[in-house]
């Protein structure tokens, strides 16, 4: 009887243990992890960069890991960027050569709560919600300045912020997008999967209108024509991307103009084609 005890006993603190573990706090610079990120200005992509963990060291008495960066555009050869540690839902880094690590992340904030970067910004959490990537669900937190009470981004969890891993917050002058995030070239992680998914448009690729044009013939009798107007394929047209327009009746395909549409909803139509009223 005491051996059944026994064994009872250890197999609870068996499932203690593993139940602790499965709540662990994630590795967040896990070696082998990757992120792609945008350095954008308004209207245009400038650069895509890389950001890798890779690597050992110690520092200021603390395990760290070893980020990269590295400029896909011109594919220069890596550079040292910060050091990255962890403890428990608060992630750290020191960048460059600092002498004084940075808090990053704390991803045990509820909604509501503060957080301070940098000793200078103070975000409030807006609110938390949750999105899915590739198969996985990720707690995504919202912040707002207290201040100024604009948007300052979101926080993925284990993924990092919207502006890439080592940039928690969007301001101005910051103008990181992160694209996706993999772990030894897996994906783990895209922002195309969370975006708010825009109104469809009125130039869908296949989207046909059909039309009647009368005409009289030569002895004054009605004459009724059967045509249509389809969206084609992409086209770059007076320095434009635009939608070819293609125009069909009962003997004939032929290119009829091109369009673009704006945000705003409103299309431009470059006629090419003529047709008889």
């Amino acid at each position: 009887q005491k051996t059944m005890i026994m064994k009872k006993g250890l197999l609870l603190l068996t499932a203690l243990i593993v139940s602790i573990c499965s709540y662990a706090a994630s590795d967040f610079w896990q070696e082998g992890k990757r992120w792609i990120v945008d350095q954008n200005y308004p209207e245009e992509i400038v650069a895509h960069y890389a950001f890798f963990v890779e690597g050992d060291t110690l520092y200021k008495n603390r395990h760290c890991k070893i980020i990269y960066s590295q400029n896909l555009m011109i594919n220069i050869h890596r550079q040292f960027y910060a050091l990255g540690y962890q403890e428990g839902d608060k992630v750290y880094c020191f960048y460059g050569d600092s002498e004084k690590p940075e808090l990053l992340y704390d991803f045990s904030l509820k909604e509501n709560d503060i957080f301070n970067y940098a000793g200078e910004i103070s975000c409030r959490v807006e609110k938390i919600d949750y999105v899915i990537s590739r198969g996985k669900t990720y707690k995504r937190w919202h912040f707002e300045d207290i201040e100024t009470h604009e948007k300052v981004g979101n926080w993925i969890e284990d993924i990092g912020s919207i502006g890439g891993p080592l940039f928690p917050f969007r301001f101005t002058g910051n103008q990181f997008s992160l694209r996706t995030c993999m772990l030894n070239y897996e994906s783990l992680f895209s922002i195309d999967d969370v975006k708010e998914k825009k109104a469809e448009g009125y130039l869908v690729e296949g989207r046909s209108w059909k039309y009647s044009k009368v005409m009289l013939s030569d002895k004054g009798d009605k004459i009724e024509e059967q045509f249509s107007i389809t969206v084609g394929g992409d086209t770059l047209f007076d320095n434009r991307w635009c939608k070819s327009l293609i125009y069909t009746d009962g003997n004939d395909i032929k290119l009829a103009g091109y369009a673009y549409e704006t945000d705003d909803r409103k299309v431009f139509v470059y006629n090419t084609l003529q047709m008889d009223n």
